[in-house]
């Protein structure tokens, strides 16, 4: 891939999840990777071309190339451990995204630590809603 594609996606880091998630789900798309991140396409069945298992390779591998290159290098070490690119955004979401009590919790917390001062309150707000 052309170094230029990446330069398009902010590289994932603790505060853009969200946004992060729709560009490289909308790039993986483009590559059409996307169903492979998703787990909806499966390997070619036995008896399959060479061609065809070459193709879902490449594209299987193109994956996780997006995600971990759109990764920033401090968080690579949470998928560094797999190659597979469903098992990489799921343990991405897993980290970034808990969907628990104690992330609820948790933010809560953070949004009621907010000190109103003046001109600060809106960049607390931005700090607890990027956290979501």
């Amino acid at each position: 891939m052309d170094k230029l594609e990446y330069q398009a996606i902010e590289k994932l880091d603790a505060s853009n999840y969200n946004s992060w998630c729709d560009d490289v789900r909308v790039f993986l798309l483009e590559k059409d990777c996307w169903h492979i991140v998703q787990g909806t396409e499966t390997p070619p069945a036995e008896g399959a071309t060479a061609k065809e298992v070459r193709d879902y390779r490449l594209r299987k591998s193109r994956a996780y190339n997006i995600i971990y290159l759109n990764t920033e290098k401090t968080h690579r070490s949470l998928i560094s451990d797999t190659e597979d690119a469903r098992q990489a955004w799921e343990k991405l979401k897993q980290h970034f995204r808990p969907e628990s009590r104690a992330r609820a919790v948790a933010l809560t917390y953070a949004f009621f630590s907010c000190k109103i001062q003046e001109g600060k309150l809106q960049d607390c707000m931005l700090l607890v809603y990027a956290s979501l």
